[in-house]
C-alpha cells in the first residue's frame, strides 16, 4: 500500500494493523494493564512525523525491517539526528530509542543488537546548579528554600496558574496529576479538615498516590471553587480563563463575545500543560531570568513541584517509603510500604513536617507541642534577657562606685598634698630661690 492511498482513503496511521498490535501490546504489559495516556500522547506527537521523514506507511516500515532489522534502526537513527536539534539529545534519545524503538519490538522485529547513543548529562542540572533554591541559613545551620524568589515568582502568575504553582510545590505531584483535579476533588472534601486528602494512581508507575495538598494549596483551590458556585462536579479545577473562552468564542463565531445575555461562552476547559508552561517562562522572563530557547527555566513546573518537594522530605527526615508514597513513586529496591500504617492522622502528622518547609507565603500553624517549646523558649530567653540586664545595671553600678571611690581618693589626696606643702611653708623648710 502506498502513501498516496493512504490519503485518498482518508487511512490515518492508527488504523493499520502493525500500529493496533503496537497500541494492543502497550495495554497488554503495563502494570494496570491500561495504556497510559502520557505514553501515547508521545506516540500521537512524533511518530506522525518519524512516518512523514521514512515516506512509508507503518506496515511498509514492518515489513522492511523483518527482512533486515538493520533499516529500521538506521531510520530511528535518522530521526534521531533531526531531532535532537529540536528538543533536546536525551530527549531525542528517549523518544526515538526508547518510544519507536518499542513500534519495531512490539512487531515481532528483532532490536536486541540495535544500539542508542550514550545519554548527556542532563543540562537542566547545571540550570538548577546556576539557580539554587535552597539556601543555608548559618543561624539556624538550617537549608531553607528561598522564598524571597518564590515569592516574587508566584506574585507575578495569573491567579489561576498560581493555583496550580501553589498545588505543585504543596504536593510534590506531576503537573498532569495536578490538572487532572475536578471540582468535586475539592467540594467533597470535608471542609473542616485544614488539607485536601489527596489519593489516585500514577499512571506512569502504576503507584498509588497518597499525600495532601498542603494548606496553602487547599486555601487556593477552595478559593476558585467558592469563585465558580455553579460548576459542576466533574469540570475541570483549573480551568481556561475568561478570556480564553471569548477568544474561542471568536474563533467558533467570527465576531467578539457581547455580554448581552444573549451570547453563551464556550464552556471551560481543563487547562494545557503547555499553557502553564508558557506563564511560567513568561513570568521568569519578567524576573530578569535568562532562557535559552530549547532548555528548561529554574522555577519550571516539574521543579516547583517534584524536585522541592522530595528535597523537603529529606530534610524533613521522613522516611524513604512514605515519601515515594507520597508521591507515587516506585519502590525499587527497598520496602514497598505495604507495612506501613496509612490512617489519615499519621500520615498527615508525616506530611506536617515536611510542609513547615515548602510553605511560600502562610507559614503553617505550629503543633500543640511546637507551641509549648515555643512558649517555653520563650521565657528562658525573657529570664535571659532579665538576668543580661540585672548583670549591666550591676556592672552599670560598681564602675559608678569606683568612679566616685576614686573622686574621694583624689580630694583626700589633693587635701594631704595642700596640707603637707603649708606645713613645709610655716617650718620655713622651702625658701624661694634668688
Amino acid at each position: 500500500m502506498k502513501n498516496t492511498s493512504v490519503f485518498e482513503n482518508k487511512i490515518t496511521w492508527k488504523d493499520f494493523a502493525c500500529t493496533k498490535v503496537w497500541k494492543k501490546s502497550l495495554k497488554k504489559h503495563s502494570k494496570k494493564k491500561e495504556l497510559s495516556a502520557s505514553t501515547w500522547d508521545l506516540v500521537k506527537s512524533y511518530f506522525p512525523q518519524f512516518l512523514k521523514l521514512c515516506n512509508k506507511t507503518p506496515d511498509e516500515l514492518i515489513e522492511e525491517s523483518l527482512v533486515d532489522p538493520e533499516i529500521g534502526e538506521e531510520r530511528l537513527d535518522e530521526y534521531f539526528e533531526v531531532l535532537k536539534n529540536r528538543i533536546g539529545f536525551n530527549s531525542a534519545r528517549n523518544i526515538c530509542y526508547g518510544t519507536i524503538q518499542g513500534f519495531y519490538s512490539h512487531n515481532r522485529v528483532i532490536t536486541k543488537e540495535w544500539t542508542s547513543p550514550e545519554p548527556h548529562p542532563a543540562q537542566v542540572k547545571s540550570v538548577d546548579d546556576n539557580f539554587p533554591l535552597w539556601k543555608f541559613n548559618e543561624d539556624s545551620e538550617e537549608f531553607e528554600l528561598d522564598r524571597k524568589v518564590l515569592q516574587d515568582f508566584f506574585s507575578r502568575l495569573n491567579p489561576t496558574c498560581r493555583a496550580i504553582a501553589f498545588a505543585l510545590i504543596g504536593t510534590g505531584q506531576d503537573i498532569g496529576i495536578i490538572l487532572d483535579r475536578d471540582v468535586g476533588f475539592v467540594r467533597n472534601q470535608d471542609y473542616r479538615h485544614k488539607r485536601l486528602s489527596l489519593n489516585d494512581n500514577r499512571s506512569k508507575t502504576s503507584e498509588i498516590i497518597d499525600g495532601f495538598y498542603s494548606v496553602e494549596a487547599t486555601d487556593a483551590a477552595r478559593s476558585i471553587v467558592s469563585s465558580r458556585p455553579d460548576a459542576d462536579d466533574a469540570d475541570p479545577l483549573y480551568a481556561t480563563s475568561v478570556s480564553a473562552r471569548k477568544k474561542e468564542f471568536y474563533n467558533l463565531h467570527g465576531r467578539s463575545f457581547r455580554n448581552d445575555g444573549l451570547d453563551v461562552l464556550p464552556p471551560a476547559r481543563k487547562i494545557s500543560k503547555t499553557v502553564v508552561e508558557a506563564e511560567f517562562r513568561k513570568k521568569q522572563r519578567d524576573m530578569g531570568i535568562k532562557l535559552i530557547k530549547g532548555q528548561q527555566g529554574p522555577l519550571r513546573p516539574k521543579r516547583i513541584g517534584r524536585k522541592i518537594y522530595r528535597t523537603a522530605a529529606e530534610l524533613a527526615g521522613i522516611g524513604d517509603d512514605r515519601a515515594r508514597k507520597m508521591l507515587g513513586q516506585g519502590a525499587g529496591n527497598i520496602s514497598s510500604g505495604v507495612y506501613l500504617e496509612t490512617g489519615r492522622e499519621i500520615q498527615e502528622r508525616q506530611f506536617m513536617k515536611l510542609e513547615k518547609l515548602i510553605w511560600v507565603f502562610k507559614e503553617p500553624e505550629l503543633s500543640k507541642k511546637e507551641k509549648e517549646t515555643t512558649k517555653e523558649l520563650r521565657k528562658q530567653l525573657e529570664r535571659s534577657m532579665q538576668d543580661k540586664n540585672s548583670f549591666e545595671d550591676k556592672m552599670v553600678q560598681k564602675f559608678e562606685d569606683m568612679e566616685k571611690k576614686k573622686d574621694a581618693e583624689f580630694v583626700q589626696f589633693k587635701e594631704d598634698l595642700l596640707k603637707q606643702f603649708r606645713l613645709q611653708m610655716d617650718s620655713g623648710a622651702y625658701v624661694e630661690k634668688k
